[in-house]
């Protein structure tokens, strides 16, 4: 027993990282390798070294340690592919690295008297070395890759807001354009959408993809907290999942007003939040509901505080209101839509007339109603 330890010490020793063998070792993974060209002659020297130091601790124990015990894999794999040698370049690398080793035991194992018995063994326990090393060059390299990602998403998240937001310089616009796909030159529309309340922001994001990006045309689409935000050439149509605003077609450069606006669009139709795409066309006059919320409170005081006190009825008459207002002061539409008779219908909008001491015949008044109706808040009818 003594003796076979002995013999295996000695052939353990002659893995020492002598630097012929490691020279040796370099010169068949660059002849096999193109890619490892240009990876530093130092860091190959480094890498072999601890290849070796590897099989010989593997042979010392004989056992195969697991791939979270080898730190080796690790370190290789993040340097080459920060010198960019491909995934399959490294696992094919340390291949070649092992059956040189593997090469060298062969020859020096008679000079130590081992056994052929324990070099078909020993061979077999590299091989299973090999398998585990590459097992975990995979998962660095997918850790890897995932980290990559979620770091190129932050650095294109963070580019589009600040475009959005704050304007840059024209270099930064310009290397974004370039990183990017997009086109400096074309008119983009800046967006803004809230998924609905059962919808997630990913879903939405999908959708407005789906609908509004052109294959090549350089459109950017990313999410922002709760909210999709971004840049695209064309308005989507038939938007489910969410309420998205638009902003008008501004070149690039100019994009931060284009989201400005389109912010305030959104600010319009959130209360209530209803499904679609919206514009400055589409909302008009509703714009300056959430711009303007004192002349919303003068209207609430004018039209809400004389239904208070009357209670439930003062919640249906807003009811009506609403309903005449919607179906275009047709009271036959409107009452059907409100599920009562017209000759109800009616009398609510005339105790409303009433009690407010207005006329729904005056156009200021049913503008101003319109104005209420579209900044009305939960707590309005709360207080009734």
């Amino acid at each position: 027993m003594q003796a076979r330890e002995a013999t295996m010490e000695a052939l353990v020793g002659a893995l020492a990282p002598e630097e012929g063998l490691v020279e040796q070792i370099i010169a068949r993974v660059c002849e096999e390798i193109p890619s490892y060209a240009p990876v530093p002659h130092e860091s190959l020297i480094a890498s072999v070294k601890r290849n070796l130091g590897l099989a010989a601790r593997t042979i010392s124990t004989g056992r195969v340690p697991t791939a979270e015990e080898i730190s080796e894999a690790e370190v290789s794999t993040l340097e080459r592919l920060e010198q960019g040698v491909p995934i399959e370049d490294i696992m094919r690398g340390f291949r070649v690295v092992l059956t040189s080793i593997q090469a060298h035991l062969v020859d020096v194992a008679p000079c130590h008297g081992v056994e052929p018995a324990d070099v078909v063994a020993l061979s077999s326990l590299l091989w299973r070395l090999g398998d585990t090393f590459s097992a975990r060059v995979a998962v660095v390299y997918r850790q890897h890759d995932i980290a990559a990602a979620v770091a190129d998403q932050q650095r294109r998240t963070d580019w589009v807001m600040r475009v959005l937001t704050l304007g840059l310089p024209s270099t930064e616009l310009h290397q974004g354009v370039v990183a990017y796909g997009l086109h400096r030159e074309s008119h983009l529309y800046a967006l803004r959408g809230v998924p609905l309340d059962t919808v997630s922001p990913l879903v939405l994001r999908r959708e407005i993809e789906r609908l509004a990006a052109q294959p090549g045309a350089g459109d950017l689409v990313i999410q922002s907290g709760g909210e999709v935000v971004g840049l695209v050439r064309r308005v989507p149509s038939e938007i489910q999942q969410g309420v998205v605003a638009m902003g008008p077609a501004r070149p690039l450069s100019e994009a931060r007003e284009s989201f400005d606006i389109a912010t305030r669009v959104l600010a319009a139709v959130r209360r209530p939040l209803r499904a679609g795409v919206h514009s400055l066309e589409s909302v008009t006059w509703r714009l300056g509901v959430a711009q303007c919320p004192e002349v919303t409170q003068v209207l609430r005081d004018r039209y809400l505080a004389p239904l208070r006190g009357h209670g439930e009825f003062g919640r249906v008459v807003v009811e009506a209101l609403d309903g005449y207002l919607r179906h275009r002061r047709n009271i036959p539409a409107a009452a059907a839509a409100l599920h009562v008779h017209h000759n109800t219908l009616r009398y609510r909008l005339r105790r409303f007339e009433e009690i407010a001491s207005c006329s729904l015949e005056e156009s200021d008044t049913l503008v101003e109603l319109a104005w209420l109706l579209a900044g009305l808040r939960p707590d309005d009818l709360d207080a009734l």
